[in-house]
């Protein structure tokens, strides 16, 4: 007999087309795409973690009107962020995922926030939201 699955689905709106999963990379502090993040290396520059194969978890953007430039650029040279998850979303980040081809999904329930931590499997979903899965989605 299989292994039990268990996951948690939060709603949330999706920009964005298809099913991804990966890693969580949460975010404590708000994230400007421009400064933040080293496009060439694919990391966070203060941090050096890297966002390659990652669903990025974060509450709030720190605008900058070069963001989706930024997020284009990181696309165009090999960094795979997989997917973005956040609660309030920035005008200029949704369009620099769209550009990028890079799943958003927001408005997601505050208690989300609380209980993802970072390696959790996450999934984005456009029809049924986010998904935290303890296996395989």
């Amino acid at each position: 007999m299989p292994p039990k699955h268990l996951s948690t689905v939060y709603p949330a709106k999706v920009v964005g087309s298809g099913r991804v999963c990966a890693p969580a990379l949460v975010l404590k502090r708000a994230l400007s795409f421009l400064g933040d993040v080293d496009p060439e290396k694919c990391m966070l520059v203060e941090e050096g973690r890297s966002l390659r194969g990652a669903i990025v978890v974060v509450k709030r953007f720190r605008g900058s009107t070069v963001g989706a430039y930024v997020l284009l650029a990181a696309r165009r040279r090999g960094c795979n962020i997989v997917g973005i998850v956040c609660q309030k979303p920035d005008p200029v980040v949704i369009a620099g995922c769209v550009l990028a081809g890079i799943p958003i999904a927001y408005a997601i329930p505050e208690e989300f926030f609380d209980l993802v931590r970072d390696g959790v499997l996450l999934c984005i979903d456009p029809k049924r939201g986010v998904e935290i899965c303890d296996a395989v989605c």
